[in-house]
C-alpha cells in the first residue's frame, strides 16, 4: 500500500551541537528500522551545518500515531532541548502522491531537494492537481530520480521532497519537464516564488 500520510519534521541545531545531531537522526533510523514496521520510508537529512530534517511516510494514521508515540519521538522530546535552538515543528502532511522506484532498495539516495510551496488561496487545489499530474512525468521520464513525493501541508502549503543517487539526478530533474512547468506557472497559482533547497541525506530506511 502507498503511503497516504507522512510527517515532515525540521531540525535546527545549536551550533555546537550539529554533529551530535547529526548522530542522533542516526539512532533514529536505527530504531525506526528495528521497531517500527509500519514506518513505510524514513529519511534523515542535512541542508546546512545547523539545518536538519526528519521526513517519513505511513500508509495510515495508524503507522504514524504508533510514530509519534514511539522511542524516536520520546527521545527528540528527551534530548531536543540539548541539541536544537528552537522547539521543532512537527507537521503532519498528506501525501498527494509519490513515486518509491523498485532499485531505491538497492541503490542508496545521497541527495536530494525540498522544495516548499504556498499557493494563492483560490489555485490551492490546481496546485494540488498539478502536483498530483506530475508523478507519472517523473516515472516516465527522470529514472535517476528515487524517491519523489508531493505533500499537502494545509489549505495553501504544499511540499515537493526527492531524491537521487547523485547531483547528475538532481541536474536532470532541475531541468526536467516538471521543474520547467512549475516555474512557468509560478507567478499565477503561488503566493511567493518557489525556495529550492538542497540537501544530503544522511540516513535512509525504505521498507519494500
Amino acid at each position: 500500500m502507498s503511503a497516504t500520510v507522512g510527517l515532515f519534521v525540521p531540525l535546527v541545531a545549536k551550533p555546537e551541537q550539529s554533529q551530535a545531531l547529526s548522530d542522533f537522526i542516526g539512532v533514529g533510523r536505527q530504531i525506526v528500522s528495528e521497531k517500527e514496521p509500519l514506518t513505510k520510508e524514513w529519511f534523515g537529512v542535512k541542508f546546512s551545518e545547523t539545518e536538519y530534517a526528519i521526513f517519513d511516510t505511513f500508509a495510515d494514521d495508524t503507522g504514524r500515531d504508533a510514530h509519534l508515540s514511539g522511542d524516536v519521538a520520546k527521545a527528540l522530546g528527551e534530548h531536543g532541548p540539548n541539541l536544537l535552538s528552537e522547539n521543532p515543528q512537527i507537521n503532519k502532511v498528506e501525501i498527494l502522491t509519490s513515486l518509491v522506484r523498485a532499485e531505491s532498495a538497492t541503490i542508496d539516495a545521497k541527495l536530494g531537494l525540498y522544495v516548499p510551496l504556498v499557493a494563492k488561496p483560490e489555485q490551492a487545489e490546481t496546485v494540488k492537481a498539478f502536483l498530483i499530474s506530475a508523478q507519472s512525468i517523473v516515472a516516465e521520464q527522470e529514472p535517476k530520480t528515487l524517491q519523489w513525493y508531493a505533500f499537502r501541508k494545509s489549505e495553501t502549503e504544499f511540499g515537493i521532497f526527492d531524491t537521487a543517487a547523485s547531483q547528475e539526478g538532481i541536474d536532470a530533474h532541475l531541468n526536467g519537464h516538471v521543474a520547467a512547468k512549475l516555474m512557468a506557472n509560478a507567478a499565477a497559482l503561488l503566493a511567493e516564488p518557489p525556495v529550492i533547497k538542497n540537501h544530503e541525506i544522511l540516513h535512509i530506511n525504505i521498507r519494500v
